[in-house]
């Protein structure tokens, strides 16, 4: 028994998405955060007879899921949509949450608060501004800091899209009481006051200063093929004073060609890292760029070197470790086949290895994508991503796989951890989260016998275990057998 606990990797895959109000209808869009003791929190949008809603649920660290919350309910407000939810936890447990609510052709972003028993705050529109004359608000993210102020980034329209209006990024702090304060527009760079800004992304450090990373144009027509996007960056202190907004894909190959997606991370020295996919006129590459403590932009990098760096590079997902260094998966497409790569890039020094992670046999035949990372203690990358055979119809079928890195580069065995009585054939857009005893959790959309979208939830079992600590305990479980057996044979003697 001891053994088979031992092995046992994963817990039973369990489906979450079970609010009856739309047991019957599709769930999708799934994010989740993490506190201190391992409970996970996910949100996500479901859709009704009506229209789509937030839903929220806690799962304790063992994996019980818990009552699950309809955050907003459209269908008392005449049916909006309630979609592009994002989520964010502090470690007492503490959830907040944001999302857009489309409504008579306009669109607001919202924000509530549920404590570490489930309670409710009330909902607060945080995009309904005096200063600034905003429509079609969607597309929020949210960070938080350790004192329960949480921070929340978004685009809106300063007119009509129509008669020339471009969208800019705005930013609001929420202190610990629910109370609002003053809303900054963040996309004041001089070369594209003018133009669209879109994609926005924040994270926050120690002392609640806020990171901030967006798409935009530079110059008229940018949305034509083969596109001119930059990728901007703002650091915004905690009582809402910005920095200088830099340009940073100014990598020499891409500058005047299309950079988009982009990540951010931010360690604990309050250096920033930002990461983005970009055309170089060929084909698209993974590129990076390091702004320090002082806001000093650094020289934007190029991920490049290893076999496939030839072929598109796309998706890229980030994670900082505790000795500050950034490691970065992502995937790539030779024009027949996705796989899945990583790099770690140590502080202050210039990427590693890279590393392909789907290499087991036979991945050429198989699909690789939507990979998602996250760091344990023991500097250890943790990686899921979604594999597709590249059949069609009721042959196809996709699963979640999931590995494990170790600080040097050595490579665990993967593990399909998405094999379950909910879904057995469709799991997809895979996400994770670790706790600080190294366990996994990792959520995904996942598709039942009638073609309605879940979502689902594994945790695992173990915290980090070395190969050399399994191989012990495996011989002492059998070193165990063997005495039991001697000691039964010599009774019945």
């Amino acid at each position: 028994m001891i053994l088979m606990l031992f092995l046992s990797a994963w817990t039973p895959v369990v489906k979450i998405s079970t609010h009856e109000a739309n047991s019957e209808w599709p769930n999708r869009n799934p994010h989740m955060g993490i506190d201190a003791e391992g409970n996970t929190y996910v949100v996500w949008e479901g859709y009704t007879v009506r229209d789509s809603v937030v839903f929220w649920t806690k799962v304790d660290a063992e994996g019980g899921p818990g009552t699950v919350m309809k955050l907003s309910d459209g269908e008392h407000i005449g049916g909006s949509k309630d979609y592009l939810v994002d989520i964010t936890v502090d470690r007492q447990g503490n959830s907040y949450v944001t999302w857009t609510r489309s409504l008579n052709n306009d669109s607001d972003v919202y924000w509530v608060k549920i404590n570490s028993s489930g309670e409710r705050s009330d909902i607060l529109n945080i995009s309904c501004l005096d200063e600034y004359a905003t429509n079609n608000n969607r597309s929020s993210q949210i960070a938080t800091d350790n004192e329960g102020n949480s921070y929340v980034v978004w685009q809106g329209f300063d007119g009509e899209r129509d008669s020339g209006g471009n969208a800019d990024i705005y930013w609001v702090k929420i202190d610990d009481r629910g109370e609002m304060g003053d809303t900054v527009k963040v996309s004041t760079h001089k070369d594209n006051i003018s133009y669209g800004d879109i994609n926005p992304q924040i994270t926050v450090d120690r002392q609640g200063n806020s990171y901030v990373a967006w798409q935009g144009c530079d110059k008229d027509d940018c949305w034509k093929e083969p596109g001119d996007f930059e990728i901007y960056w703002a650091r915004i202190g905690n009582s809402g004073t910005t920095s200088e907004v830099l340009k940073v894909s100014v990598f020499t190959d891409s500058i005047d060609i299309r950079a988009m997606t982009p990540q951010l991370a931010v360690d604990g020295s309050g250096t920033s890292y930002v990461v983005w996919s970009g055309l170089d006129g060929k084909n698209y590459d993974i590129y990076w760029v390091r702004i320090d403590a002082n806001g000093i932009l650094k020289d934007a990098q190029r991920i490049m070197n290893y076999p496939a760096s030839m072929y598109d590079d796309y998706n890229p997902r980030t994670a900082i470790d505790n000795s500050q260094a950034l490691h970065i998966v992502w995937e790539n497409f030779n024009g027949n086949d996705y796989e899945v790569y990583l790099v770690k890039i140590e502080s202050h020094e210039l990427p590693g290895k890279v590393q392909k992670i789907s290499n087991y046999a036979e991945s050429d035949l198989y699909d690789d994508y939507y990979p998602d990372i996250a760091v344990n203690a023991e500097r250890e990358s943790c990686i899921v991503w979604s594999r597709y055979n590249q059949k069609s119809g009721r042959q196809s079928e996709m699963t979640v796989f999931w590995t494990k890195i170790d600080s040097s580069g050595n490579q665990e065995d993967f593990e399909k951890i998405s094999s379950s009585q909910f879904s057995k054939r469709i799991n997809t857009q895979p996400q994770i989260a670790v706790d600080k005893a190294g366990k996994s959790y990792v959520i995904w959309i996942g598709e039942d016998d009638s073609g309605v979208e879940q979502i689902l939830l594994a945790v695992s079992i173990r915290s980090s275990v070395s190969p050399t600590a399994a191989l012990i305990v495996i011989v002492l479980c059998a070193l165990a057998i063997m005495v039991l057996r001697v000691f039964y044979a010599e009774r019945k003697e």
